[in-house]
């Protein structure tokens, strides 16, 4: 057999490459070689610019972290959109605690919202029996920061991770840590928009975590009233960049 033409990248199967021979016969085979992995380090910077050309984003997501007593679920509902310069993005996170056991929540679940329209940012947070509206300069979610930091501190490797939510991805596996601390952590990324779909933790203490994506829409029509936040009434109001005490809200909040 002679090679005709390589018909597809590394870059889209880590780990792998197709190429495509012809026999004397006349007939074409498609064959899978190992070839060299990306690094990890590359990878994620190819995945980080593909990540930033997103123009809109809704991602939901479990994540489930089990320990010897207690089991806490995060639900995470991301909207994202790129306006320009701009990046606006809509942020509301619940966990929810329940003990060894038990079925039932172990508390009041805990809720925390972040609005930016990409000028300016609001965090709402529970405190005590009220809420504080916290106002500030923006701070872009990086979904990625913690994974850069694996592969910096740590040792990885990337490899075909097969599709996820019906998208291509790549798997880096992060190995870090020694004896009794030692853990693996092993992300799922979409190969063509660089989105963490999966996630597993496990250390050796048997501490366990999965994220799950639950919902994803990209590059869809997103109202901007999404990223608009008024404090509701009563609300603690602090303005960091102002560095004015704390005073409260008047009016009905949205």
């Amino acid at each position: 057999c002679r090679l005709v033409e390589r018909v597809s990248t590394m870059t889209k199967k880590p780990g792998r490459v197709t190429v495509q021979t012809q026999c004397s016969a006349g007939v074409a085979v498609m064959v899978a070689v190992p070839s060299r992995a990306e690094e990890p380090a590359e990878l994620l910077k190819k995945l980080g610019e593909r990540r930033a050309k997103i123009r809109s984003l809704h991602h939901i997501t479990a994540d489930t972290a089990q320990a010897k007593d207690s089991t806490t679920k995060v639900t995470t509902d991301l909207w994202e959109k790129r306006d320009g310069d701009l990046l606006k993005q809509r942020l509301f996170r619940e966990t929810v605690k329940t003990s060894a056991g038990s079925d039932k929540p172990a508390g009041s679940p805990t809720r925390g919202l972040t609005v930016s329209d990409g000028k300016i940012e609001w965090r709402e947070l529970p405190v005590g029996d009220g809420v504080m509206a916290v106002k500030s300069k923006p701070k872009p979610r990086d979904d990625l920061r913690e994974l850069r930091s694996g592969i910096e501190g740590g040792r990885a490797r990337s490899k075909d991770g097969g599709t996820i939510a019906g998208h291509e991805c790549v798997l880096i596996e992060v190995v870090g840590g020694s004896d009794s601390a030692r853990f693996k952590t092993s992300y799922w990324v979409s190969s063509k928009y660089g989105i963490i779909l999966k996630r597993t933790h496990a250390s050796a203490g048997g501490d366990r975590r999965e994220l799950t994506t639950v919902e994803l829409k990209i590059n869809e029509s997103v109202d901007d009233a999404k990223f608009t936040y008024t404090p509701p009434a009563g609300a603690t109001v602090l303005d960091t960049d102002a560095m004015k005490p704390p005073a409260k809200a008047k009016g009905k909040g949205k």
